[in-house]
């Protein structure tokens, strides 16, 4: 059983076993590990020294709602046709969301770019006082750099994080393979991607960011830093950078995005590491791989393992089985040995009246399953 922590908070799990009649002992309630990801990113939403984590999505929402609908949603469909660009459907950002809708959000303005500032363009130039107003707000932050490298980089980052929610969400996901996932996004985050955006303490400032883990900041950073346009518009750098468009980019990437990542990190190991192990953690971190003690959690003897369904050791089996055996869609074969060695040769079969039985309908989920090459053709 999977919930979020008001669950826990409100003690459901007990009244739940009470209600079905069962004892808490023989369930295995946790903390949904989508749900505790997109608490990650409230958490950094609400530090106080990035707040320009909280304002770039209130800022594109605002842009948004101008041209959301009716007759400002038709001409910025029409300036994306000007430009010859495809359009995007135009995404808001909502806190309650998981991390792949806050990345379409960052994805799409990015995207949709060069069309809304043809049209906010258009509108400072012939709309009324009201429009003109509103549309020289949002031109005046759409020309600065560190805005536009911000979303850049939030669009990349937040790919990452939405592959680990996507993960955390798959049916038929089993604990550890759960845990090795976030071990493997932690671990990324402390020595990929901070250290490639922090150019202060890379060996070489001169090397590009890597295309792999930040495809869209790649996609522009040499138009960026060597002509200081993005898309062809103009942008627009703080006074202290002056006309130095490289050292703009850079600072944004270190001041910004690196300390991002930094943050992120520092709520992962706190909303995934058990309390217990904290202080172990920390004494050990200078002496092993995060991705080991990530993993902590799962390997540590649990203090209530008594009270739980699965002994150690049918634990440990279960492990092997699930990493070394046949998926359960591709067991047709094992079962079938099984139950002959069950039923000792004789002959079996089986029947049901339940007439849903004889529909043949399969889910998406039973289809992406099944899609899976097995590892053990000769046992179908």
């Amino acid at each position: 059983m999977a919930f979020d922590g008001q669950y826990f908070n409100l003690d459901v799990p007990r009244f739940l076993c009470d209600m079905i009649g069962t004892s808490v002992e023989w369930t295995m309630p946790g903390w949904d590990g989508g749900h505790r990801t997109e608490l990650v990113l409230a958490d950094v939403r609400k530090d106080e020294v990035l707040t320009w984590y909280k304002e770039t999505p209130e800022t594109i929402n605002e842009i948004h709602s101008k041209v959301g609908y009716g007759k400002n949603y038709e001409a910025l469909r029409a300036s994306a046709a000007k430009v010859g660009q495809k359009f995007y459907n135009l995404q808001t950002f909502c806190d309650t969301r998981f991390a792949q809708a806050e990345r379409k959000v960052y994805k799409n303005f990015i995207l949709n770019y060069l069309a809304s500032v043809t049209h906010f363009q258009e509108i400072a130039q012939n709309g009324k006082d009201e429009q003109r107003a509103y549309a020289g707000k949002f031109l005046s932050e759409m020309y600065k750099l560190v805005f536009v490298v911000t979303v850049l980089g939030l669009a990349d980052l937040h790919a990452k994080v939405k592959e680990v929610s996507l993960f955390q969400q798959t049916v038929n996901t089993l604990p550890w393979e759960v845990t090795e996932k976030e071990a493997q996004f932690a671990h990324s985050f402390d020595v990929v991607y901070t250290k490639q955006l922090d150019f202060k303490d890379r060996d070489s400032v001169n090397e590009p960011l890597s295309p792999t883990d930040f495809p869209m900041l790649c996609a522009h950073q040499q138009e960026i830093e060597t002509h200081g346009t993005f898309m062809g518009v103009a942008l627009k750098t703080a006074p202290v950078h002056g006309r130095n468009f490289r050292k703009a980019f850079r600072s944004v990437c270190t001041t910004r995005l690196a300390k991002w990542c930094d943050l992120v990190l520092e709520h992962v190991i706190d909303r995934f590491l058990n309390s217990e192990v904290h202080a172990w953690c920390a004494v050990m971190a200078g002496c092993f791989d995060l991705r080991f003690l990530f993993q902590l959690p799962c390997k540590l003897p649990d203090e209530k393992a008594g009270q739980r369904y699965l002994s150690q050791e049918a634990l440990i089996k279960e492990t092997f089985v699930h990493w070394n055996g046949p998926a359960p869609q591709h067991s047709d074969g094992l079962l079938k040995a099984a139950l002959d060695h069950h039923f000792k040769g004789k002959k079996w079969h089986f029947t049901t009246t339940d007439s849903r039985a004889n529909l043949n309908v399969v889910s998406d989920v039973v289809d992406r399953l099944m899609s899976v090459e097995s590892k053990f053709s000769f046992m179908e």
